[in-house]
């Protein structure tokens, strides 16, 4: 390609170049295998841009279309793509079913159809491993707290831990009779919560060993999730008579309340940051928010689909929530206001730290604060948090 970026900008070349170096993120996942449509990707995203890149394109454009040079496929369409869109990972030889970000966000698992996963590095987009050991299509992925191990389930009917450093498989959890519908870690990592036919299973993270059968659910499993202090669990059930919702004792795997309401089965669940409220996401069509100690529904929210996926903002009284026809909606929380945030300190290879969910800052532990309410230590912030009375270790920093 020919042309002066200065010249072309006429002043600071600073954002042509971040133009073009945003296109080059956008379009690796084709240059790796066809580096030789360096020329077509990059002008079929840069003609739509502002003037100064298209005078640097200008050049090129005249220098490839004259009879007689290459042929290439110039769209005549812009790309209906977010522009919040930084790279794509490609890799996988099917469809991806699931994904989830390291906690300290320098990794992404992603799990596919071709019965593997892979690790990334979130910043450059390159594939750092493959996970290769399920015998059937992968539809779930999770990191645990510390980052350390990654959690799989697969139509093979088995539950995968692996070392998330090396990718080596840790451990195979196989002694349940269906397909492994829902899985999540505790907020400490040392239990996985998983859910196959009618019931729940917990096991011990290290060992492999159930700790605890939860069972009362009369339609299949469909989600779970650990409550921010670990002291519950929550599950949903989306069977043909079972659309129902339970809340149960983590450590002795008593039902503590079961939440009605709800006319068809429920899809996904999810607790608020603090605890305090459940949201649930049901095929009738209706969003519900739930008071989690007393099992009351205290709202519910119409949509115009199925509803699919449901998750609670870190810190704010709002979900998000996507329906089978393709409608998210991003939903305040009117009349709620959350309680101190439960957070968990963790050790990613630097000591001890609790990370405030508001200002995204980590503060090094102080031993008193286990357990109890604290102030955000950043002055100008005013989150309230819950330190849980038990930290992680992360046995390995990442490289």
């Amino acid at each position: 390609m020919t042309g002066n970026p200065e010249a072309a900008s006429s002043g600071d070349p600073g954002p042509v170049l971040a133009t073009f170096r945003r296109a080059l993120a956008r379009e690796m996942h084709v240059l790796r295998r066809e580096p030789g449509l360096l020329w077509q990707q990059l002008y079929n995203r840069l003609q739509w841009e502002g003037e100064p890149v298209r005078a640097l394109l200008e050049p090129e454009f005249e220098r490839r279309s004259v009879p007689g040079a290459a042929p290439w496929l110039r769209t005549r369409t812009r790309s209906r793509e977010s522009q919040a869109l930084i790279r794509t990972l490609a890799g996988h030889t099917d469809e991806v079913t699931a994904c989830a970000f390291s906690p300290d966000g320098a990794r992404v698992v992603s799990a596919s159809h071709d019965k593997t996963l892979k690790l990334w590095d979130a910043e450059t987009g390159r594939e750092l491993g493959t996970l290769a050991g399920h015998t059937a299509s992968v539809f779930a992925c999770a990191y645990s707290p510390d980052g350390a191990r990654v959690v799989s389930a697969s139509d093979d009917l088995t539950l995968k831990l692996w070392d998330a450093e090396t990718g080596q498989e840790l451990r195979t959890l196989e002694d349940h009779a269906g397909r492994v519908d829902a899985r999540a870690f505790s907020p400490d990592g040392t239990r996985v919560v998983w859910a196959s036919l009618k019931w729940l299973n917990i096991w011990d993270a290290e060992s492999g060993r159930e700790l605890l059968t939860l069972t009362g659910h009369t339609g299949d499993v469909t989600a779970c999730a650990f409550s921010p202090d670990g002291a519950r669990v929550l599950s949903a059930a989306g069977g043909l008579n079972d659309h129902t919702l339970k809340l149960w004792d983590a450590e002795t795997g008593r039902e503590l309340r079961t939440l009605t309401g709800h006319t068809a089965g429920v899809r996904a669940c999810a607790f608020s940051p603090d605890g305090a409220q459940v949201v649930s996401a049901s095929y009738d069509r209706t969003l519900k928010l739930w008071d989690a100690e007393t099992g009351e529904c205290v709202a519910t929210l119409p949509l115009l689909g199925d509803a699919r996926a449901v998750a609670h903002h870190p810190h704010r009284a709002m979900v998000i929530c996507g329906d089978k026809g393709g409608s998210v909606y991003l939903v305040d929380l009117v009349g709620i206001t959350l309680g101190p945030l439960v957070v968990t300190a963790v050790d990613l290879g630097n000591g001890l730290a609790v990370r405030c969910p508001v200002c995204c800052e980590r503060h090094p532990l102080k031993e008193a604060w286990l357990g109890r309410v604290i102030d955000c230590p950043r002055i100008t912030c005013h989150a309230r948090l819950r330190v849980n009375p038990f930290v992680v270790r992360c046995p390995s920093a990442h490289s």
